[in-house]
Parts: structure tokens; sequence; C-alpha cells
């Protein structure tokens, strides 16, 4: 199974299901850091909300035009999902030489490197993979352009303030938080936001 984010007609991010979790945890890791607005983190909840660990692994998904962007505001909060995205890929640089043994960093000049799986591990989403959908993501979102329609209403989302995990310190969506949720199930308890 899989899942996909799109953009109407207009576009198709399609991601199995390791690859989908590590993309929704790298968006939330950097969106719960750079979110200073209510706007701002309703985004990354709905992003959060993508948990599979709660909602199944295959179920998770959604088109740019279903995310909560609330009238007339959805150029700054594109401007905010594409910096995310970009700092998304700038944690993964940083974490290059954390990296477990799995995977060797083949070009260490380029800009992000080129992250490959040893031929003897187990296959698992690599980076480069990761850095890949992020930048698909941010394009995507470059390209939406908001309709006059309502956006559809958001059946997870909690009301301000909003809360952060005390272990993993991201914005929890309904039923907590995705890291905890996709390491082991086990929540981590949250500290309230004003």
């Amino acid at each position: 199974m899989g899942n996909a984010i799109t953009l109407g007609g207009h576009g198709r991010l399609k991601m199995n299901n390791g690859l989908t979790e590590r993309f929704v945890v790298a968006l939330v890791l950097a969106g719960s850091r750079a979110a200073t607005t209510d706007a701002e983190r309703r985004l990354v909840v709905f992003i959060a909300a993508q948990d599979q660990a709660i909602r199944g692994r295959g179920a998770v998904g959604f088109d740019i035009t279903e995310m909560p962007w609330g009238a007339g505001a959805s150029g700054e909060l594109r401007h905010f999902l594409v910096t995310v995205a970009g700092r998304a890929l700038g944690e993964l640089r940083g974490r290059a030489g954390e990296l477990p043994p799995d995977y060797v960093l083949t070009e260490p000049e380029s800009e992000l490197g080129e992250l490959q799986p040893r031929q003897d591990a187990f296959w698992t989403p690599s980076t480069e993979q990761l850095a890949g959908a992020l930048r698909a993501f941010a394009e995507m979102i470059s390209n939406y352009e908001e309709t006059s329609e309502d956006p559809a209403p958001f059946p997870l989302e909690p009301s301000p303030p909003y809360e952060l995990c005390r272990l993993h310190s991201v914005l929890l969506h309904a039923y907590g938080c995705v890291v905890c949720n996709s390491l082991s199930g086990a929540r981590g308890g949250s500290t309230r936001i004003d």
C-alpha cells in the first residue's frame, strides 16, 4: 500500500508507508519549531494527523486544497510550509554524520549529498528518497493557488492553545504525538502553548 499527497490534477506525490512516516515526522519536527502563529500551528497539526500509527498504514494522504489554509492567508502560509520543507532538508544534511551504518554518504560536497543504502542492508526509505519527497512537496505548495471555495473542515484539529509533546517538542494532533506513536505508541505527555 502507499499514500499520496495531491494538488488537484496538477501534481501527485506518491510514497510508500515507510517513506510517508519519515516524511510526516520530518515536517512535524521542523514545523513545530518554526510555527509562531496559530495558523502555522494548525497546518503542522494537520500534517501530524497523517499519523499511520493511528489512522492505519496506507490510509493517510490528502489534497493540498484540503489543508486548513484559512481565508486569505494562503500566501504567507505557503511560504511558511516551503520554508519548513527547506528546514527539514537542511536537518537531513546536518544529520548525515549521524546516519546508521546501513547508509553511506556518496557525495559529501553536494548540497544535500547522496545517501545510498549499503548493499547488504535491509530496505528502508533512504534519506535521498525523503529529500526528494520534501522537495516535491515544497514545489506542490509553491504551485498551489487559493480558490474562493471555503476549505474543508479539519476533523482532527485541536483548538488553541496547542500542546507540545514533552519528549519530542512537536505539536500534538488529536491522538497525541506522531513521533511517540511512530516509535512505540507510547505518549510522552504534553505542554500547553499559549
